[in-house]
Order: structure tokens, then sequence, then C-alpha cells
């Protein structure tokens, strides 16, 4: 049960992170400085525990990748992204694939297993993404946006396999999500990319540092590494799945977006999919209990 609380506490950080970075992307904030206000809250704040835990070096060629994947890739695209698709598409896509796209990486890369119950979720959610493709096929800059999000959740989906796989720390994990990043896109952003902030609204600022650098990056993250390594890469993958039709219907309600009737469709799929990946959760079945078991011990 305690596994699942941390689950359900990062899915409702997920939900909000949705929320708000679709709030910033309609105001007078551009994807890069989104990406500024999530790095560099969250270097400043790292980098001192960073030293004082005795400086592990970040240039390792794994820390790095994890680095450049999972920290200026998934952030840089995900921003792009929200700057350019709707909500609703982008709740389908974004923790809609990643169940897909960590289920297979996590078979492949980590051999948890690929059971009946995952493999129709999938399939199902699967449907759902084709369903949101025939809407997107007709709107060439949703389709665009929709890209950049699909290849953010590609590379937050490989950030979470390789985690895993290379038993890489809590610490040294935030820390070079935020720290590389944070100094080689610091010179880029103040010199080229980024927009004077005294132009800015401050509220905005305030919200959108808060919730990107601080919420979003150390507490939801501690959270949703803490949750893959109780119920596994795939498990929690399937749990995010429950993001979708939160977001999307908050979406309708905040920000007045239209549905298409594909969309909708898509939820439904999508929603069906998790309900599908997690029957066992509400069934008494020890065979599945003892498979989750050994899979986490296996790794």
């Amino acid at each position: 049960m305690h596994s699942f609380l941390i689950a359900a506490a990062t899915i409702l950080i997920w939900i909000g992170f949705m929320l708000v970075s679709r709030y910033g992307a309609l105001s007078a904030l551009s994807p890069w400085d989104m990406l500024a206000l999530r790095l560099f809250p969250a270097a400043l704040l790292l980098a001192p525990l960073w030293l004082w835990r005795g400086r592990t070096t970040l240039l390792q060629p794994r820390l790095l990748c994890l680095s450049a994947v999972g920290g200026l890739g998934y952030a840089g695209l995900v921003y792009q992204g929200f700057a350019q698709t709707s909500l609703a598409h982008a709740a389908v896509l974004l923790p809609g694939l990643l169940p897909f796209a960590i289920a297979l990486l996590a078979w492949r890369l980590l051999a948890e297993p690929l059971g009946r119950a995952r493999r129709q979720a999938l399939l199902l959610m699967l449907l759902g993404l084709l369903c949101l493709g025939l809407e997107t096929w007709q709107s060439p800059q949703l389709g665009l946006g929709d890209l950049y999000i699909v290849a953010a959740t590609l590379c937050w989906a490989l950030m979470t396999v390789l985690v895993r796989r290379w038993q890489v720390d809590l610490l040294t994990t935030m820390t070079a999500l935020s720290l590389p990043p944070a100094l080689l896109y610091a010179p880029l952003y103040f010199s080229v990319l980024g927009s004077d902030w005294h132009d800015l609204h401050q509220q905005q600022l305030l919200l959108q540092a808060g919730y990107q650098g601080v919420l979003a990056m150390l507490i939801a993250m501690p959270l949703y590494l803490s949750a893959v390594a109780r119920l596994g890469a795939a498990g929690m993958g399937m749990l995010m799945g429950l993001i979708p039709p939160a977001s999307a219907v908050a979406g309708i309600w905040l920000f007045a977006e239209a549905w298409q009737w594909s969309t909708v469709a898509a939820l439904l799929l999508v929603l069906l999919g998790v309900a599908r990946a997690n029957a066992h959760l509400f069934t008494r079945q020890p065979s599945t209990t003892r498979e989750t078991t050994h899979a986490l011990h296996q790794h």
C-alpha cells in the first residue's frame, strides 16, 4: 500500500505538471524560458548538497548520458511540444505513450516480464495513440507539437530504464539531470535565447520556477524513482496512464479546449489499457505477487 501512495503522489504532481506547463505555454514565456525555469532553480538547490556529499564526478559517460537524455533532451522537447499542441494531445501522448515505451525498454534492457495483461494493455494504449494520429494528420501545427511530445516521452522512458539498469542513486540522478544541463544551457540562454524577465509577469515566473524547478524536479523525481524501484519500471509506467484523462478533463475546464471524437476515443482506450494492466491489484492472485517480487529481486 505504501508503494501505491508514493505512486499516487507522483501521478498528482504529474497532472499538475501538465496543467502548469500548458499554462506557461499560453503565457509570454517561451519554451526556452520554461527550460531555464526548470533547470536553474533545481541546479542552485542541488549544487550545495552535491558538494557536501563528496562531489561525485558527473563527467562519467553514464551520467552524461542521463544529463543529455533526461535533462536537456526531455525538458527541451516537452516545452516545445506544449507550445505547439493542445493539452489533450499532450496528455494522451506523454503519459499515454510512456507506459508503452517504458514497458518495451524494460522488457528489452531489464528483462522485466511482459505478461499477457501488460501486452493487452499496451495494445489498447497503442490503439488509442493511433486514434489520436488520425486527428493530428489533419492539423500540421498539432502534428509538429505531437512529434516533440513523442520525442520527449522516449527520452524520459529511456532515462527511467537506464537509471534502473545502471543502479544510479537518487541524489546522483537528480544532480545529473539538473546541474550539468544547467551549466551547459546557461551561456546559450543568457546570450541568445533568453527573454527579458523584467518584461514578464512575476507571478508567472514564480509559479513556473516553483513547480518546474522545485516540485517537478526535486520532489516528484524522488517519488517517481522510488515508485519505479518498488513497482518496477513497467509497473509504474502503467500507472502513469491514469494521467491522460485527468489532465484532458482539467484542460477543458481551465483552458476551454475543444475535443475531437478521436481524442475521446484515445483517452478511453488509454484508460482501458491502464485498467487492464492493473486489474490484478483488485483481485487476489498470489502468483502475480510472486512474479512482481521476483522481478524486483532480480534487478
